[in-house]
């Protein structure tokens, strides 16, 4: 089995090797589809890595713009699919409680058959239980402290208070959306990371693509909605995916595509990973406390295990 591992530098702080183990286990928390799977952590010697399953046709991000470079462009079809996979990986997250933070095309990656899949979860969040303690409210995570933040795809209210929910990453999937239909190019492209701010917070919002079709610009332009109670999210966002389905005012192959990349209904693949619902940023910072005292001279299977024990542990 071919593999990709996130490598670890040799002599991590304490913090990195927090952020390592954090990101480690909240992908051991996760199993689907379009989410990027984790295969195992090695914790001996050094680097310590996580190791990925493999997705052999790189970062979306890339992969439309290397189209771009070459005068190509992806299909209707492929750019509607995978619009609607990062969608279904996002509902998944947060089913599961979790904030992204992070969203973007750069990291969403497509696998051998161009599927998507939602990876990178450095900055992701538990927000299923309240925790004055860690920052963490019902479904909000505030940052307290400095942390190079993604202007061009933070919601506006991310940028004013630093309080992240799943409507937050509703907007970065707005933005990812209109990557998508423009072969990632880079959002608000004149503009300097001051100036988005500025204008975004003055009402300003990106043009519809060319080649977008209407009710994908709909989706976009509701997923920028200034008023978070107004913006849809991702449970809405793929009801409304389901509604197309029947929907008279769009072709019989867009509505194919979209029942296509809707698939089932989404649940936990029987994989043995383990049910972390409502599991909160606290309980991630404890398990990862214990985690780090026992995992140097563990072999990746040995982490696993121990992973797994401490999660249920800690859940229950």
């Amino acid at each position: 089995m071919q593999t990709a591992a996130k490598v670890l530098s040799n002599d991590p702080n304490n913090d990195e090797l927090k952020t390592f183990y954090d990101e480690a286990i909240m992908m051991g928390m996760l199993a689907h589809t379009n989410i990027v799977s984790l295969l195992g952590i090695i914790t001996c010697g050094h680097p310590k890595a996580i190791v990925m399953e493999l997705c052999d046709n790189g970062d979306l991000h890339h992969y439309l713009q290397e189209l771009s470079s070459r005068m190509a462009q992806a299909s209707e079809n492929f750019l509607l699919a995978a619009g609607v996979g990062v969608a279904r990986g996002m509902e998944y997250l947060q089913l599961k409680s979790i904030v992204h933070r992070d969203l973007a095309a750069r990291n969403v990656l497509l696998d051998q058959t161009y599927s998507v899949k939602v990876c990178d979860f450095g900055l992701s969040r538990c927000v299923g239980a309240q925790n004055d303690g860690d920052n963490v409210h019902k479904g909000l995570y505030k940052m307290t402290h400095g942390a190079n933040i993604p202007v061009r795809w933070t919601s506006p209210e991310a940028l004013r208070d630093q309080e992240y929910t799943h409507k937050s990453d509703v907007w970065s999937y707005g933005i990812v959306l209109w990557e998508i239909w423009t072969n990632a190019n880079t959002p608000y492209d004149s503009m300097t990371n001051e100036q988005v701010w500025l204008e975004v917070g003055t009402g300003y919002r990106l043009p519809k693509p060319q080649a977008a079709p209407a009710f994908v610009y709909d989706i976009m332009r509701k997923s920028w909605s200034a008023n978070v109670s107004e913006r849809p999210d991702f449970v809405k966002i793929i009801t409304d995916l389901h509604l197309l389905e029947t929907s008279k005012q769009l072709s019989e192959g867009n509505k194919l595509v979209i029942s296509s990349a809707l698939g089932a209904k989404i649940e936990e693949e029987k994989s043995g990973k383990v049910a972390t619902l409502g599991l909160s940023a606290h309980h991630i910072n404890n398990v990862v406390k214990k985690f780090m005292k026992v995992s140097k001279a563990m072999t990746t299977t040995d982490v696993l295990s121990r992973m797994k024990k401490i999660l249920k542990n800690e859940g229950g």
